[in-house]
């Protein structure tokens, strides 16, 4: 269950931080630096959170800068 609600999504949201930081121009080895950052630290944090609905928030956040920065 846990894998299901926290680590599918939260892998996607450093596929699209990673994403977003690249469309913004920044560096390979730092677009992967913090999107690594990302996942982990929210990763450790959100098991220990009992709303699951905070961490999906956090996780749809990158996808929108990142469709806002590529298409608008």
């Amino acid at each position: 269950m846990y894998y299901a609600i926290y680590i599918v999504p939260l892998a996607l949201g450093a596929v699209f931080t990673f994403l977003y930081l690249k469309e913004i121009k920044c560096k390979t080895w730092a677009s992967v630096a913090i999107s690594t950052c990302y996942l982990l630290s929210i990763h450790v944090g959100g098991l220990r959170k009992s709303h699951v609905f905070i961490v999906l928030a956090i996780v749809v956040f990158p996808s929108i800068l990142y469709f806002i920065e590529r298409y608008f």
